[in-house]
């Protein structure tokens, strides 16, 4: 069912929810020639990047993507930054599944007519879970370090973020990040500050993440990291299906008893995404009960990762026909 600005959802139990289906080369969005409206976030960075990638594999050929600048790329964006915006764009795309799709472009200053739209050539990064879903290659993984866990919030930003993404404050944060100290895990912080390689690094080799919506997002994402997320957006659960996401009520309840065997199991068998990994591992909410707060966000991340890799295939298949 279509609803306003392209979005698709998927009616379940009186719940509206996007949906994920396969995008086919005849979709007739998606061209060879992508013009996209740029920003200094590493995350809009990613999302046009996947956005590409996605539309590469479903056409099967290569694809031009013309990025457009507003401001001087090669400037960073505030003189704490520790490299600017193409630095951060060209390191992280040489760890992308088929990289060698996509031909990058850049026009500085940037064509007026995108300013309003943002996209001309593919989807606006929305209208389907797939639209967006992309991978680093599999060469580039390194070893999980079991207490590892990687945390950004919005505090330091040098942009206040939205309020939808402001749902505890820096000082409950800190609560949330006690609270996992003394689970035993070794925290490592980040903020938008922190060099690509040093962001890298510690995603790659983290057993798990606990952010809020922004910053670092694609970049856990793109490792199929699992990820708890404080955040109440659907727009959360359309970029990844697979982040346990927390009010501000449940952030502290889970991350305070997070591994011990769950009186209340966080693969909810009433969510309908949640419904088909319960059928899928044949697990039960008794079941799920043993297990503790991280199996429980990993079974989840690798279900999903499955499911996704499938529909991936499903299009491999039709394309060729």
């Amino acid at each position: 069912m279509s609803k306003p600005g392209g979005l698709v959802y998927e009616k379940s139990n009186n719940a509206q929810l996007y949906s994920m289906k396969t995008i086919h080369k005849s979709e007739p969005v998606l061209t060879d020639d992508i013009h996209w409206r740029m920003t200094p976030g590493i995350g809009d960075v990613m999302t046009c990047l996947n956005s590409a990638h996605r539309t590469a594999h479903s056409l099967d050929k290569v694809v031009n993507l013309t990025l457009h600048w507003y401001f001087d790329p090669e400037i960073p964006h505030t003189p704490e930054d520790p490299e600017n915006i193409l630095e951060r764009l060209y390191y992280v795309h040489d760890f992308y599944h088929d990289q060698d799709r996509i031909i990058i472009k850049h026009q500085y200053p940037g064509d007026e007519s995108l300013r309003s739209i943002r996209v001309r050539g593919t989807f606006k990064g929305v209208g389907n879970g797939m639209s967006n879903s992309w991978w680093f290659r599999e060469s580039c993984y390194l070893p999980t370090d079991k207490n590892k866990i990687v945390v950004w919030r919005p505090t330091f930003n040098a942009e206040t973020a939205r309020d939808w993404k402001l749902i505890i404050n820096h000082y409950e944060w800190d609560k949330v990040l006690d609270n996992f100290r003394a689970l035993g895990y070794n925290i490592v912080e980040l903020c938008y500050r922190t060099p690509i390689r040093e962001a890298m690094y510690h995603i790659n080799t983290c057993r798990f993440t606990v952010s809020y919506d922004g910053m670092w997002h694609f970049m856990a994402r793109n490792f199929w990291k699992p990820m708890i997320v404080v955040s109440r957006s659907r727009i959360t659960q359309f970029v990844t299906p697979w982040a346990l996401m927390m009010n501000e009520k449940d952030v502290f309840h889970y991350t305070r008893h997070f591994n011990t065997k769950k009186k209340r199991q966080i693969l909810f068998e009433n969510h309908y995404m949640d419904k088909q990994a319960f059928m899928f591992n044949k697990l039960t909410p008794q079941m799920t009960k043993l297990l503790s707060g991280v199996e429980q966000i990993e079974k989840r991340a690798t279900w999903y990762r499955y499911k996704i890799m499938e529909l991936h295939n499903d299009t491999n298949r039709q394309s060729s026909n």
